[in-house]
């Protein structure tokens, strides 16, 4: 990875975490009018991944099956925050 990338105080790191998933859909079906969506976030190939988390290190995750999905400087990453309707 590119060390300068690596040390920026922009660099996030987008993760999913399936057991984070079930969770936020369990807390959704308990709320007969909430609807958890979770976020998405464009990676290299173009496509759209579905994240749960962002965070700044990998060391900084909250489950131990988060994967990475993307990393990259926030400001320029195309990504869509997780949402409640």
């Amino acid at each position: 990875m590119n060390d300068a990338l690596s040390r920026s105080i922009y660099n996030r790191i987008w993760v999913y975490s399936s057991t984070e998933a079930d969770l936020l859909k369990r807390m959704g079906k308990g709320q007969t009018s909430t609807k958890i969506s979770l976020g998405k976030v464009v990676n290299v190939a173009g496509k759209m991944k579905q994240y749960t988390s962002i965070v700044t290190s990998m060391d900084n995750v909250k489950y131990a099956d988060s994967i990475k999905v993307m990393e990259g400087d926030i400001r320029t990453v195309h990504y869509t925050s997780p949402k409640t309707m």
